[in-house]
C-alpha cells in the first residue's frame, strides 16, 4: 500500500537545469489515467512532480484520487537527467535560494498552454479542473493561481516555496480555493516558506487552508488523506 512520498531533493541544482531548455513550442509529456470509464463526465486533476522527477512520480498518489474523472500527470520540460525533469532552475538553498524568474514565467505560460491543448487533444474540455504540485511542481501551481486561477476550481501544494511569490504584483487576483501541506522539519523547503506562500496568496484573494505535519520534504499519508478529502469535497 502506498503509504508515503519521501523525496529528498536538494536546491543547489542550477548546474543540470537550463533555462534556455524552455521554448515557446515545447510539446507536452504527459500520463493519463482514468479513474472510471473514460466516457463518463467527471473533473480533471493535473499532476506537477518536483525537481528532478518526471510523470510517473505523483501517479503513486492513489489514496488521493476519486473515483471518477482523469488525471493528467506532466512532465516538466527541462531535462536534468536521463529520467529527471525539472521547471525551472533554482541556485542555493534554503533561505539563501534565488529563483529564475524569467524561467519561472516562461514555465508558467508553457504549462497553461499545455493544459488547455492538452484537455482538447484528450476530449476533456469544459470540464472542471485540479491542480495538484510536489515542491518545484507546487510552486508552478502557484504560479497557474498567481496567473489564471479562474480556470482552476482548486489547487494542492505539497511542500511548496514562497520563493517566487515574492513576485506578486499588488493587482495579482488569486480568486482560487488552495490547499497547502506542509512538514514542521523540511529542511529543503522550509515550514517557513510555505507558511509565507499561504500569505501572499491570501493577500492575494486566494481562499488557502494550511495543513501541518511532523516531518521533512515529502508527502506522508496524512497528508494525503487530508488532500483526498479537501478534494473530493470539491469534485
Amino acid at each position: 500500500m502506498f503509504t508515503s512520498l519521501v523525496l529528498f531533493v536538494a536546491l543547489a541544482y542550477s548546474t543540470g537545469c537550463k533555462s534556455e531548455a524552455v521554448g515557446p513550442h515545447s510539446s507536452p509529456h504527459y500520463l493519463r489515467k482514468d479513474l472510471s470509464h473514460p466516457s463518463d463526465s467527471g473533473s480533471v486533476l493535473i499532476l506537477l512532480h518536483g525537481y528532478g522527477s518526471n510523470e510517473r512520480d505523483l501517479l503513486g498518489l492513489t489514496g488521493m484520487f476519486p473515483k471518477t474523472g482523469t488525471i493528467v500527470s506532466f512532465r516538466a520540460p527541462i531535462e536534468v537527467s536521463q529520467r529527471g525533469f525539472c521547471w525551472f532552475p533554482i541556485q542555493g538553498h534554503d533561505s539563501s535560494t534565488t529563483v529564475d524568474t524569467t524561467a519561472y514565467y516562461t514555465s508558467g505560460t508553457l504549462l497553461m498552454n499545455w493544459i488547455d491543448s492538452t484537455l482538447i487533444k484528450e476530449g476533456l474540455e469544459g470540464r472542471k479542473v485540479f491542480v495538484a504540485g510536489f515542491s518545484q511542481g507546487a510552486m508552478m501551481s502557484y504560479e497557474l493561481v498567481r496567473r489564471f486561477s479562474h480556470r482552476f476550481q482548486g489547487v494542492i501544494g505539497f511542500s511548496g516555496s514562497a520563493k517566487a511569490l515574492q513576485y506578486l504584483s499588488p493587482s495579482s487576483q488569486c480568486g482560487a480555493d488552495v490547499l497547502m501541506t506542509h512538514g514542521r522539519s523540511d529542511q529543503v523547503l522550509t515550514y517557513a516558506s510555505g507558511q509565507e506562500a499561504q500569505m501572499r496568496l491570501e493577500k492575494c484573494g486566494a481562499t488557502v487552508e494550511f495543513f501541518t505535519f511532523e516531518g521533512g520534504h515529502q508527502i506522508p499519508k496524512e497528508a494525503i488523506a487530508k488532500a483526498s478529502l479537501w478534494l473530493r469535497a470539491r469534485w
